[in-house]
């Protein structure tokens, strides 16, 4: 059973995630701050965190930079949770800490199949590396084409994100055009995603990366 942590500063929706995620057959805990999500996640084995980033005392971004600066608790991943629009900045000098993003206020199902996905994929990865450490005998090999994997869904999510401040965005002036790129992103990922495979592998990126992690290909 894997387990979950919920930082969240309102306790009633932090009790509303609990109950919802213990349906679905998770094990979760809570927590109103981060001082006290730390202290919990040094006694109990965590498989993901769900952080809130708008929190008194230390905030999500703080948090963050604790849970990654220790050892103990440094590999646990996150999915950060916030009201508030993430803008590029933050998606730039915290993207590679976290493994998702969600925007509240969310629906239940969404809140069930962000972490139903999270989980399914992580398991794919890993299943994906032992497949691969097998097929090559290079266990090194096959961590970084795993690496790789969890890279790409990593900068989907960037692109995801930036469009949804791109069209969210009603300041900008028409005639300035968009704040982002976004054909010329999408075209830069591609090139990016099959240039990594390519050179770790040898081979082409539909042959070697399965579909089912990467279904945008």
């Amino acid at each position: 059973m894997k387990t979950i942590l919920i930082i969240d500063d309102m306790e009633l929706l932090n009790n509303i995630f609990v109950e919802v995620l213990q349906n679905e057959g998770y094990s979760v805990y809570s927590s109103i701050s981060g001082l006290n999500g730390i202290e919990k996640l040094k006694s109990i084995k965590t498989d993901l965190i769900l952080l809130d980033i708008m929190m008194p005392v230390m905030d999500g971004w703080e948090t963050l930079d604790y849970i990654r600066s220790d050892p103990e608790i440094s590999d646990i991943p996150v999915i950060m949770m916030t009201a508030k629009k993430l803008f590029p900045d933050d998606i730039f000098q915290y993207g590679d800490l976290i493994s998702g993003y969600i925007k509240k206020p969310l629906k239940i199902e969404s809140l069930i199949n962000c972490i139903n996905s999270f989980f399914k994929n992580k398991e794919e990865i890993e299943i994906f590396i032992k497949n691969t450490a097998l097929k090559t005998s290079d266990y090194e090999k096959a961590l970084a084409v795993g690496k790789t994997a969890e890279d790409m869904l990593f900068f989907r999510m960037v692109i995801d994100k930036l469009i949804d401040i791109n069209s969210e965005d009603d300041s900008a002036d028409i005639d300035d055009g968009p704040i982002v790129d976004i054909e010329r992103l999408n075209s830069h990922f591609d090139n990016l995603q099959r240039k990594f495979t390519e050179q770790i592998t040898g081979l082409g990126v539909r042959e070697y990366i399965p579909v089912s992690l990467l279904g945008y290909i």
